[in-house]
């Protein structure tokens, strides 16, 4: 007989959800519940070798002058875990929903874990346009969730037993995991506790003439790293001096580039080629200018690298300079030319703000676009280079160069 009237307790509060209730506390919150995750950047929502002096990925650039695409919300999981952090189920973030009317069935038409709907204002038109995702009957034990976003050679068998901070969190903050990823492949990670949603009459939902609470969570999808892209390194007048007719007027024709470093960071060598002028010896006037010859492009869009948060550290650009009909001053014989650094002291911003320091959820998108007058004292000074921050969305920063 106690054991009945213990039962019959719990069903009548299980049944009931009401903000009497409320005080109630810990008999309510050891009950199945349902979930509403907010996903904060939907609207913004938009792809590294190992050890130090690491080289720069060639990937995938991000695209948009106004936005970066982060993440298309079917790569996305969430995982909900317990107070320990262990993961106790792994869903795609979007699935097929229902009502879960119940009907003469009652709660067995709701599954634990059961893709929702509606939100918690039964307004449909809210629900995952506006970043909303609502599971209903999600059991008691879980009261974190996170959303994620990995490749299916991180975790082969899926995360379900694993632990949020040691496996998946140490795996979005791993700089040498992701460091020369392209921007579709870098982890994702956010999480949050659980709270119970306080929204006036929206406290609870009715599913199968079952009452749940709702518990709310609100995640931002994106990387724990910065991300900076260069898309190209360009001289805007290589070798216009020479092409005028004026002996009086000299310029370099040819500048191969060495190396670009900054930091522990670098360019692959064979990633880097050569710029040339429009000048052809003896053609003064009579050349067609190619503006292609004066680039130099990573094969596959972007020289990328995803790294922790720090401070901006001076970046260095090594060429060799040469000439078609003169010998340059500093030639060195053995090169074919002479030594000439340009040298990114800063980056200067444009539209947003630069702190100075690359900040995580950020990607710096950069044209090194630079005239090769400045390089004519071989003191390494220049200008008119542009960065677009991308914050998971845009603003736009550009260089500034200076001397040693």
């Amino acid at each position: 007989m106690k054991k009945l009237f213990v039962c019959a307790m719990a069903l009548a509060a299980f049944v009931s959800c009401s903000k009497d209730d409320v005080a109630q506390g810990p008999a309510l919150e050891s009950m199945n519940k349902s979930i509403q995750i907010k996903i904060e950047n939907t609207a913004s929502a938009t792809r590294a070798n190992d050890g130090e002096g690491v080289n720069a990925g060639n990937t995938t650039g991000s695209t948009g002058s106004q936005m970066a695409s982060v993440v298309n919300v079917d790569e996305l999981k969430i995982l909900f875990a317990n107070t320990a952090g262990k993961i106790l189920m792994e869903k795609p973030l979007s699935g097929t929903a229902s009502n879960h009317d119940g009907g003469e069935n009652g709660v067995t038409d709701l599954p634990e874990y059961s893709y929702g709907s509606f939100t918690a204002t039964g307004d449909a038109a809210d629900h995952e346009k506006n970043g909303v995702y609502v599971f209903h009957n999600v059991p008691a034990a879980v009261t974190r969730v996170a959303v994620v976003r990995y490749e299916s050679t991180d975790f082969p068998n899926g995360t379900a037993g694993l632990d949020l901070e040691d496996n998946v969190l140490e795996l979005a903050t791993n700089e040498q995991a992701n460091l020369q990823r392209a921007l579709d492949d870098i982890v994702l990670f956010d999480d949050s506790n659980l709270t119970k949603s306080t929204a006036e009459d929206n406290d609870c939902v009715e599913i199968g003439g079952i009452k749940y609470y709702i518990y709310e969570a609100s995640v931002v999808v994106a990387p724990k790293f910065s991300r900076l892209e260069i898309d190209r390194i360009k001289c805007t007048d290589l070798g216009i001096a020479n092409d005028d007719n004026d002996i009086a007027t000299v310029d370099f024709d040819k500048l191969v580039l060495n190396s670009f470093t900054w930091s522990t960071y670098a360019i692959a060598e064979d990633e880097l080629g050569e710029l040339n002028g429009q000048y052809n010896n003896g053609q003064a006037n009579a050349t067609v200018e190619n503006d292609d010859d004066r680039i130099c492009k990573p094969t596959n869009g972007v020289w990328s690298w995803n790294i922790e948060e720090q401070a901006f550290s001076k970046m260095t650009l090594n060429m060799t300079a040469s000439a078609k009909d003169y010998i340059v001053a500093g030639n060195d014989e053995t090169k074919g030319g002479a030594d000439v650094n340009l040298y990114i002291t800063g980056l200067e911003s444009i539209s947003g703000n630069w702190s100075g320091t690359y900040e995580a959820e950020n990607i710096y998108k950069m044209s090194v676009d630079f005239p090769q007058s400045a390089l004519a004292d071989q003191q390494g000074i220049c200008a008119n280079v542009t960065v677009t921050i991308v914050p998971w969305t845009v603003n736009t920063v550009k260089p500034v160069f200076g001397t040693k």
